[in-house]
């Protein structure tokens, strides 16, 4: 389903000493799917805070790959110098990932999904990794916060959802994007 030199983005949780071998397995089994490890970048939740063990748990680690070798995103600078009015691409994401997203999470009375990721993340997110227009696919909708960060961003979205409750609010959710982004 993943298109050649396209990413797949991942959320997972910050490794700890009872799930590091779950994190390596995730990452054992995505490379022999064809995947390749591209980067990973902590998404720091605000302010918020949870001590509920060794260390305050206030990230989740957002994993980037690809389909084979990354696709040509990223601007090339020193290429475009040296031959004016020609676009030159370098392989990889349209800019250097940063090394913390620091956004807060939507508040508890707010969300509409338990797991419920901020619009402005994954706006920034899709901006790193697709160009206007293209499609992405959340398999697991959930609060359909990425297909709203899609409809912002101009890019197209599929929402799978099996919930039938979630899946009202995130069409109510995304007509209220669609009106706005006009």
């Amino acid at each position: 389903m993943l298109k050649k030199g396209c990413f797949l983005v991942e959320f997972m949780p910050e490794e700890n000493g009872e799930n590091y071998e779950y994190l390596y397995q995730m990452k054992k089994m995505a490379k022999e799917a064809g995947l390749e490890y591209y980067a990973k970048v902590a998404w720091k939740k605000g302010n918020f805070v949870a001590n509920t063990g060794r260390k305050s748990k206030n990230t989740e680690e957002i994993a980037f790959f690809t389909k084979g070798k990354a696709r040509n995103l990223r601007p090339d600078a020193k290429k475009d110098k040296a031959e004016p009015g020609i676009s030159h691409y370098m392989s990889g994401a349209r800019g250097m990932l940063p090394t913390v997203f620091d956004i807060e999470p939507p508040g508890k009375n707010s969300r509409i999904h338990q797991a419920e990721k901020p619009v402005q993340l994954l706006q920034q997110i899709l901006g790193f990794v697709t160009e206007e227009k293209e499609w992405v696919l959340d398999q697991f909708a959930g609060s359909f916060s990425l297909g709203e960060a899609a409809l912002l961003n101009e890019r197209n979205a599929i929402c799978i959802e099996i919930n039938e409750e979630y899946f009202e609010k995130g069409k109510e959710r995304l007509l209220s994007a669609k009106s706005r982004s006009r």
